[in-house]
């Protein structure tokens, strides 16, 4: 106790917690870094051996530390933290230490609270589908929509893709979610049809890598096709290059399979992974979407060379072309003359608006985004 003592300024504090175990509170600290250089104090304290009764014992410290970050409330979990650190320490060997961000630990208790909500909101079907509009550049019409999951929670308000796809694909869950969407925008889709017999639309669904190793996954999107009376041939099933850099001959043979069924496949995001131009020559795909980032330069020299070499390359393939993420004129004067349709938020004409009010979209294109375009 006395060689803890001299560990402590006056404003921190030094307590016996329970047996042989003592707490210590810093205040003042900055990063985890600080409490890294505490730690090696600790240690140093313990380094000398202790007199007793003319004999010289050697004793060992287990530590665990937890921070909490400047300005943060001091609550039971900054206690709990570090204790529980320590028996971690404990369970392998004695002169260690193991530090705990209590930031990083809520943030993992957040996560899995978000997982248990995730599980209650499938069951309660709290979920919904929003489209975004694909739109041809030169007539201004809208010839697709992409289907895009949507979750608003009761308390949480509405959680971003990003952060619910990680945790549904971590848990399982994404299987199961990516068959409601698909499930609910083709029936959406059919029942716009039955409205409109005369007028095409497309209905673009992403695919996760999950579902796609799914030995089920062919015959669910069979099984769904055939519930909604979806027409196969209006059907584009979204991948990314991940999946296929990943994933390779896997991959290949359930996309072949999905061919069959009569669906088309785009290859999204294409440029922002690292596999070869030749995987276009390989993969059995009708669309290429060019990413955002590429298609936010095409005003610019190189911009333009690389947006000009996939449109041409791809064309020589004999697939359709789509512009990510026009979101401004400039972008949208650059792009019309090299690329024909594009997805995107720039508000549309009033008078494309008026076409599409006489042929809305999947549930009427229910989305912030259906009204607007990007020509």
């Amino acid at each position: 106790a006395q060689r803890m003592s001299g560990l402590i300024r006056s404003s921190d504090t030094l307590a016996r917690f329970s047996g042989d175990e003592f707490v210590f509170l810093y205040e003042g600290l900055t990063s985890p870094g600080d409490v890294e250089i505490l730690a090696h104090r600790i240690y140093d304290a313990f380094a000398q051996p202790f007199e007793l009764a003319g004999t010289q014992l050697i004793v060992s410290a287990s530590v665990g530390m937890a921070f909490a970050g400047p300005g943060e409330e001091i609550t039971n979990e900054l206690l709990f933290r570090p204790d529980m650190a320590m028996y971690q320490v404990k369970r392998r060997t004695g002169g260690e230490r193991k530090i705990i961000d209590i930031r990083d630990a809520l943030l993992i208790i957040d996560d899995r609270s978000l997982e248990a909500d995730l599980r209650l909101s499938l069951a309660n079907h709290e979920f919904h589908v929003a489209y975004q509009p694909i739109v041809s550049m030169q007539t201004q019409r809208i010839e697709g929509v992409e289907a895009l999951l949507r979750w608003t929670h009761a308390s949480r308000g509405p959680v971003p893709p990003a952060t619910m796809v990680p945790v549904a694909e971590r848990t399982g869950l994404i299987g199961e979610i990516g068959t409601w969407v698909l499930e609910q925008s083709c029936r959406d889709h059919t029942s716009w049809r039955h409205g409109h017999p005369n007028t095409a639309l497309d209905l673009s669904v992403n695919v996760s890598v999950r579902q796609l190793l799914s030995p089920a996954y062919y015959e669910s999107v069979a099984d769904v096709l055939e519930r909604t009376e979806m027409d196969p041939t209006s059907l584009i099933l979204e991948i990314t290059e991940s999946i296929l850099i990943e994933h390779g001959d896997r991959v290949l043979t359930m996309l072949h399979e999905l061919t069959a069924l009569g669906v088309r496949l785009a290859l999204d995001d294409f440029g922002t992974g690292y596999s070869s131009l030749s995987y276009l020559a390989r993969l059995p795909v009708q669309v290429i979407k060019i990413d955002g980032s590429f298609v936010g330069d095409i005003c610019t020299s190189p911009g333009r060379a690389i947006v000009g070499a996939v449109t041409n390359l791809s064309h020589a393939l004999g697939l359709v072309v789509v512009a990510e993420g026009v979101e401004n004129q400039p972008t949208r004067r650059c792009a019309r003359h090299r690329l024909r349709l594009c997805t995107g938020v720039l508000p549309r004409p009033p008078d494309a608006r008026r076409r599409d009010r006489r042929s809305a979209g999947p549930a009427d294109a229910r989305s912030a985004r259906a009204r607007s375009g990007c020509n």
